[in-house]
């Protein structure tokens, strides 16, 4: 007898024991079928699969973030339902570091599979209830696969993992009434892997007597909170994979309130955001102050009003649960149909953000996102951002208007600030992206860098040209970060003249206004004029 006659052999044993169970326990509530049966391979058992797979689900095994998109779309060629399994090699004894990296390679592998396919996790560790319901990690994959025995959390779908050459093990888990799928893993042999696969795939084509058809008609199963983040995150690192640098150009309007002033003041600026995988730049061209154009050079000394950097941003994966999230139902936003996803701080102590994100339910693009933010300190008291997205191409999806409004309160004085980014156009990869940025920095436009202590003035310093190279070129200038600005001194000098004075009374007076005080976060705001004076 050969080889394969005997694995059809036992195929066919194993299909029996499930026929039989079905006809005896009208209880079981998972199909006993063959169809239910679910084959793991190897990425090189790909080409071991016979030519007509029959619908037959073929999960991937893996235990990194590689994922080869050419094995899944061979076994979708076939007639199979592609997969991966992801048995991971984690090994970690802090619980919270390993849901950490566990949940950060499921995110990557959904990310670099695509949106098809069934994403399985395999989980054998003995404390795995509390591993994946605790920590919400039955959240990022679509089943979880572990020994035929155990008893899968409530609201988990699990499939258990059965052994080729084991018909009982089969019959046991029918009789369970609690499995959807059995999982089998094919023969780490060539000869013995092509032999098994060929028969379980001709036998699940085949006509069965008592099987009926498998096909019914169920309502979409409504996705839970924390899938939806889960499958946000996948998106996110989806999109970071398909676009590595961006040009955006568009307006940024600030409007706020001086002392002194009779009418708020206005700063505008074509503005120009130069993203990387390292860092984001903004460029601004053509400030104007109340419609007058600024001359000035260089780099400002006026502080950059900001509040503290959250370190957190909701819906991203993180070592600890800082937020609870909530699913607050759907939404259509620019005609994009959404979920409502609210998120709230775990401790209110801490600097992060309360509000909403709507996420688009066909792909899980971040739509729109509105947060207030909490736990602030600093001159910055109040801080609530709205930013919109808009598709740019399929899977990509950019900033398209950002609207910040704060409440500053300084040292007897206080006032409200609005601060609007609206983008106009957007550049995905463009070719000359570096040419472009070292442009930026070679001119007289006014530089920042996103950094994590918040945005940083860039200077500039033009070099001479290289030694004993003559008619060489300056070497083009090499941005730096800027020391933050807390300081600001004004000089202020004039003429008051007054119906009630016999003549013109000249005057000259000095403000200091420091922002961090012996670097304690204080302020202090003076003003010296001879015989007037104001400390606050």
């Amino acid at each position: 007898m050969t080889k394969r006659s005997l694995y059809a052999q036992l195929v066919a044993l194993v299909f029996w024991g499930f026929a039989a169970t079905a006809a005896s326990a009208q209880q079981t509530e998972g199909p006993a079928c063959p169809a239910c049966l679910v084959v793991t391979i190897l990425p090189g058992q790909v080409l071991l699969l016979p030519e007509q797979l029959h619908g037959l689900t073929v999960l991937v095994r893996t235990s990194r973030a590689e994922v080869d998109a050419s094995v899944m779309e061979e076994i979708s060629r076939r007639g199979g339902r592609p997969g991966i399994l992801v048995v991971p090699a984690v090994t970690s004894s802090s619980p919270d570091d390993a849901a950490f990296r566990l949940k950060s390679l499921l995110a990557e592998v959904r990310a670099r599979a695509g949106r098809d396919g069934i994403l399985a996790l395999q989980v054998e560790r003995p404390d795995y209830k509390s591993f994946l319901v605790e920590r919400h990690l039955a959240s990022y994959a679509d089943v979880i696969v572990g020994v035929p025995d155990a008893v899968p959390p409530p609201r988990v779908r699990f499939w258990p993992a059965l052994k080729a050459d084991t018909a009982r093990a089969a019959l046991d888990v029918t009789r369970q009434g609690s499995a959807e799928g059995w999982v089998v893993s094919v023969p780490a042999d060539a000869l013995d892997a092509a032999a098994f696969v060929a028969a379980l795939a001709e036998a699940a084509g085949r006509p069965r007597e008592g099987f009926s058809e498998d096909v019914e008609v169920r309502g979409a199963r409504r996705l839970s909170v924390d899938e939806i983040v889960a499958r946000h995150q996948a998106a996110v690192r989806r999109q970071a994979s398909l676009v590595t640098r961006s040009i955006s150009t568009g307006v940024l309007t600030l409007t706020f309130e001086a002392p002194g002033f009779p009418a708020p003041v206005t700063i505008t600026s074509d503005t120009v955001v130069y993203t990387d995988r390292d860092r984001t730049e903004l460029e601004q061209r053509s400030i104007r102050v109340n419609g007058i154009e600024f001359r000035g050079g260089g780099v400002p000394r006026l502080p950059i009003l900001e509040p503290e950097r959250v370190a957190s941003p909701p819906l991203a994966i993180a070592l600890t649960d800082l937020y609870r999230y909530s699913l607050a139902g759907d939404e259509t936003v620019n005609g994009v149909r959404c979920y409502v996803v609210a998120f709230a701080p775990s401790d209110t102590r801490q600097t992060l953000f309360r509000g909403r994100a709507w996420i688009a339910m066909d792909g899980f693009a971040m739509v729109k996102v509105a947060a207030v933010q909490t736990g602030l300190r600093g001159a910055i008291v109040s801080s609530e951002q709205v930013d919109e997205f808009r598709a740019v191409r399929d899977g990509v999806w950019m900033l398209s208007r950002s609207d910040v409004r704060q409440i500053y309160e300084g040292a007897a004085h206080r006032t409200p600030i609005h601060r609007r980014l609206s983008i106009a156009t957007q550049e995905l990869d463009p070719s000359d992206f570096s040419a472009r940025r070292s442009a930026a920095y070679a001119s007289q436009s006014v530089m920042l860098r996103d950094t994590a202590e918040g945005y940083r003035y860039l200077t500039r310093e033009r070099r001479p040209a290289r030694p004993g190279i003559e008619g060489a070129a300056p070497v083009p200038p090499v941005p730096e970060v800027a020391e933050r600005a807390d300081r600001v001194r004004t000089l202020a000098a004039g003429v008051i003249i007054d119906p009630n004075i016999s003549r013109p009374l000249p005057f000259a007076g000095l403000s200091y206004v420091d922002f961090n005080l012996f670097g304690t976060g204080s302020q202090l705001n003076a003003f010296f004029g001879g015989a007037y004076g104001q400390l606050a």
